[in-house]
């Protein structure tokens, strides 16, 4: 009797220290998982804001240096106009103007090129040009705050594809 007992204590001793460093190994593995994901989601989020700033000094450097520029200005002041006719010379226009340049940007991993008109209709699509006229009211919320508010917006934004 004195034998069976001492085996249960050491039974109960054993089952409470493997309860216990099972816990304790499980909840070392929880934290463990937690810091490693809190990790990865602190380099995204770097990662992110790197790609983020880089995208935006381009743009805005490209922007500046042949979008800024009067001559284009001149040409596309008139794509407002309500001649079809006028409206796709100068869309010709503008493919001319942007086509090398735009060559270039593919290159570099830009993978779309878009102007749209103040009321927010699709102009020109370098990525796909013979689709335009369409209205991005409620799709690009950014064309609808430029042109809205007259300010710079920028950032990542999913369009009716992705």
């Amino acid at each position: 009797m004195a034998n069976k007992k001492i085996f249960m204590i050491h039974l109960l001793v054993f089952v409470l220290a493997s309860g216990t460093v099972s816990g304790y190994l499980y909840q070392n593995m929880l934290d463990f998982k937690n810091i490693c994901h809190q990790k990865l989601v602190d380099e995204t989020e770097v990662a992110y804001k790197v790609l983020g700033d880089v995208s935006y000094r381009d743009s805005k450097m490209f922007y500046e240096n042949f979008i800024n520029d009067l001559r284009f200005l001149e040409i596309f002041k008139d794509a407002v106009s309500e001649n079809v006719e006028v409206q796709n010379k100068i869309r010709l226009k503008v493919w001319r103007w942007f086509e090398s340049d735009y060559k270039r940007l593919k290159f570099k991993n830009v993978r779309q090129f878009h102007f749209h008109l103040p009321d927010c209709t699709s102009f020109l699509r370098f990525h796909r040009p013979e689709k335009f006229g369409d209205s991005l009211v409620g799709v690009r919320v950014s064309v609808e705050k430029a042109n809205r508010e007259k300010v710079e917006v920028h950032g990542f934004e999913e369009g009716r594809i992705l």
